[in-house]
């Protein structure tokens, strides 16, 4: 049976007008979910839907018996992100074969519990927030900061996952309840998707500067038409 992500992934090609058509499985390897074709260019797609974990249920079961959540309680949804990408990857790899460019498609079915948002996506990417400061040895000298970057437990970089061209976030319009796509652009990618080929599926693209990627920033929006992904 399809998962939710996969009927809302469905779902949102058809509305959209975009053909689509399901990868059939095999015992063999696991392979991705759908080929899509946007205009002429072909796109590999793999949908991964966030559940709730076992302690993610204990947690939620425990509030609603009047508990309080954990002292140390915090979203882990970049880390399970990172995850989906590392296997991902392999799938969309031997199908992609550095001639289409592939999407991972995330879907929260957490219900919010999660908090998978634009930050969550951007650490897993590239990297956590890492600020460096300074300690100067006379007390009377304040603390410097001086320098704010990508650290580490990056999953985008020149050498790995080059295969994935971008990760998506679909999610459900409050006011129509019909699904959406924000496509988040991996700038290291061997197959670039086109913003302007993008534009038919999803409503809004990001990226970060190629040049400064060393550098921490956050999410800059390709508006159509005018910026590129570099």
């Amino acid at each position: 049976m399809d998962t939710l992500s996969e009927q809302l992934f469905e779902r949102l090609c058809d509305i959209q007008a975009v053909q689509w058509e399901r990868i059939a499985t095999t015992s063999a390897m696991r392979t991705p979910d759908y080929n899509i074709w946007l205009g002429s260019t072909k796109v590999i797609i793999e949908v991964k839907q966030l559940d709730l974990s076992k302690a993610d249920r204990q947690t939620i079961e425990a509030w609603r018996q009047g508990g309080n959540l954990p002292a140390a309680f915090a979203s882990n949804a970049h880390r399970r992100v990172r995850n989906i990408i590392g296997s991902a990857s392999k799938q969309l790899r031997r199908l992609a074969k550095g001639k289409h460019p592939s999407i991972i498609v995330l879907f929260d079915n957490t219900h919010g519990f999660s908090y998978l948002d634009l930050e969550d996506i951007l650490n897993a990417m590239y990297g956590d927030e890492t600020v460096t400061v300074s300690w100067p040895n006379a007390p009377s000298v304040k603390p410097m900061i001086t320098g704010h970057r990508f650290g580490g437990h990056r999953k985008m970089t020149p050498d790995h996952n080059r295969s994935v061209s971008g990760l998506g976030l679909l999610r459900i319009d409050g006011t129509s309840s019909q699904p959406f796509l924000t496509l988040f652009h991996n700038i290291h990618a061997e197959i670039v998707l086109l913003p302007e080929v993008a534009t038919q599926l999803v409503v809004k693209q990001y990226t970060i500067d190629k040049e400064s990627s060393e550098h921490y920033q956050f999410w800059r929006e390709i508006h159509r038409h005018t910026d590129d992904i570099s």
